[in-house]
């Protein structure tokens, strides 16, 4: 209790910061480590821990689809994923990989593709807030 306990490039931005956590600091590690799954890179690498832990909080990790070819809607469920407020985020694991199946098969809703891209809009991949 009040400890950070976790693999930093995995933690979510609450979880980084030492802040209470929830459920959503587990969806948005699945969703880290789909987009490794997918990418074949880490979202975050850092010289060290701490530098890990500032891009956790404050950065977008590279556009998945500069690592490996990915449908933009893959690039979108992923966006969500990894969104910096959790009340952004998928809000349980089965909807993210509800999603990421239907992005694979171009069938993601119009309103995820909206939500992905007004998140986006705020904090482009690979940009520091």
């Amino acid at each position: 209790q009040g400890h950070v306990v976790g693999t930093p490039g995995y933690m979510a931005p609450e979880q980084a910061r030492g802040e209470d956590v929830d459920w959503r600091v587990d969806v948005y590690a699945l969703a880290a480590i789909a987009y490794r799954c997918l990418t074949g890179h880490p979202p975050f690498t850092g010289k060290d821990v701490p530098s890990t832990l500032y891009d956790v909080v404050y950065k977008m990790p590279t556009q998945p689809g500069q690592l490996a070819h990915l449908p933009p809607d893959v690039e979108r469920v992923l966006a969500i994923g990894l969104a910096k407020n959790r009340d952004d985020r998928f809000d349980r694991a089965v909807a993210l990989a509800d999603a990421l199946v239907a992005a694979a098969r171009s069938e993601l809703s119009p309103e995820l593709r909206a939500r992905a891209e007004a998140l986006l809009a705020q904090q482009a991949w690979g940009q520091r807030r």
